[in-house]
């Protein structure tokens, strides 16, 4: 099914458009329950727990931009709206696509073989130090600041 989707987690939602919004709403689920969602979404599914969904307009894709993006003009901003964005150019592989056998069958040939070996495990290891880690982490926090205060 083809459309809009909204999701409740406690008091908040967030909406989104896919080609396949079971597939979409399953990948949220997985996402939320592996504790790697945005941060709005993991805090609101971490303190409740619940999961409720809907599909808000059910369309054809070449219009499910338009629709979303109305949707999000309207809420992003609100309290409770868990959007980061409010333009509705994100999420190419749910939102306009439908992944396929072909694309698994490519994906799969173009991975094939492909294997980290000893110094580029220890390389990548070594990149991600604590301090690096700290300073990233803040950094993101300065970003999201004024991302706030901005939209504020």
């Amino acid at each position: 099914m083809t459309g809009i989707y909204e999701i409740w987690i406690g008091d908040n939602f967030y909406q989104g458009r896919s080609v396949d919004i079971e597939a979409r709403i399953a990948a949220h689920q997985y996402t939320l329950k592996k504790g790697k969602h945005n941060k709005y979404m993991q805090s609101a599914w971490n303190k409740h727990q619940t999961f409720e969904w809907h599909v808000l307009v059910e369309c054809d894709a070449s219009s499910a931009q338009s629709y979303e993006q109305a949707f999000l003009e309207a809420n992003v901003g609100l309290p409770n709206c868990m959007n980061l964005s409010d333009s509705a150019c994100g999420g190419w592989n749910y939102a306009t696509e439908s992944r396929g056998e072909d694309w698994k069958k490519n994906l799969s040939s173009a991975m094939s073989g492909r294997k980290h070996n000893e110094i580029e495990r220890t390389a990548k290891q070594r990149s991600w130090t604590p301090e690096r880690r700290a300073a990233l982490s803040e950094r993101n926090r300065i970003r999201w600041a004024k991302f706030r205060e901005e939209r504020s």
